[in-house]
């Protein structure tokens, strides 16, 4: 509408009905976007919290069973060791951007390394009470690694991650720490046989100190150990003996055929005194 000399008059607007300006227009696809993204942000945030806090949890009910399992070896226990960090991996895999951190001297954000703990305490319960030979387990070691790294390979563009490659890097880690800790806890634990026992008297005992103490004794081949050599023992077996006494070691078969041994004293009636 216009005015005798030619001036648009402007339509009265009802009350709080003020036009969006040019300027507005242009701002709003960028506006919504970013509401967009804020509202998948808080949308997700609640099942990542969950997430972060069930992978930490159990994480750290793996490691606390692997200690205990380490001086009280159970069946039971074995079986819930080689679950949880399948149960960790499957939350990373589901969320890794629950896992993402700022390291120390990092501005970008990655999966937090602790959840290496469950997957590396697979390693501890036979440290010292039972031994199999450290090369066989590499092979399913490799194979779980690269299953993961694959796994992480294409499943890194679908989360939008800060560091997709220290991602891949750290799935394919913890899969070949599974497949070795596994191998080797399956083949050992899992092993009913009586096994065959042999005395062999200790050629000579070592004891390296750093951050912590290792022990240990050098014995003549025998069973899996085809070759003369140091073998590790627990600190209260190390102080019991010395150059030229007697320990009996006990070889198995194998849950996985994979031969394995344990070293303790012959008079312990073998019920995991000194082993």
């Amino acid at each position: 509408m216009s005015s005798t000399f030619g001036h648009r008059i402007e339509q009265p607007h009802s009350e709080g009905d003020t036009p969006p300006s040019a300027q507005d227009l242009e701002a709003g696809p960028s506006d919504l976007d970013s509401l967009n993204r804020a509202a998948a942000a808080v949308g997700g945030g609640r099942n990542s919290v969950a997430i972060e806090w069930s992978g930490y949890g159990l994480g750290a009910c793996a490691c606390a069973l692997a200690f205990y399992d380490l001086y009280q070896p159970s069946l039971i226990v074995a079986a819930i060791l080689l679950a949880l960090p399948l149960a960790v991996m499957a939350l990373l895999l589901q969320s890794p951007r629950s896992f993402e951190v700022y390291h120390r001297g990092s501005s970008t954000r990655a999966v937090n390394v602790i959840l290496l703990a469950p997957f590396g305490c697979l390693l501890l319960p036979n440290t010292f009470h039972a031994q199999v030979d450290p090369m066989w387990p590499v092979i399913p070691a490799v194979v779980t690694g690269l299953a993961m790294l694959a796994t992480a390979w294409t499943l890194k563009g679908r989360q939008a991650l800060e560091s997709p490659t220290a991602f891949v890097v750290l799935v394919g880690l913890f899969g070949a720490l599974y497949g070795y800790g596994a191998t080797s806890l399956a083949d050992i634990q899992f092993d009913i046989s009586a096994g065959q026992t042999a005395p062999l008297q200790v050629m000579d005992t070592y004891k390296s100190c750093g951050r912590s103490c290792s022990y240990r004794i050098e014995l003549p081949a025998a069973g899996p150990r085809e070759q003369a050599g140091w073998v590790d023992v627990s600190s209260s077996l190390y102080s019991q003996l010395h150059a030229g006494d007697t320990v009996c070691q006990v070889s198995h078969r194998g849950a996985l055929t994979l031969p394995w041994y344990r070293v303790g004293l012959c008079n312990s009636g073998w019920t995991g005194q000194g082993v």
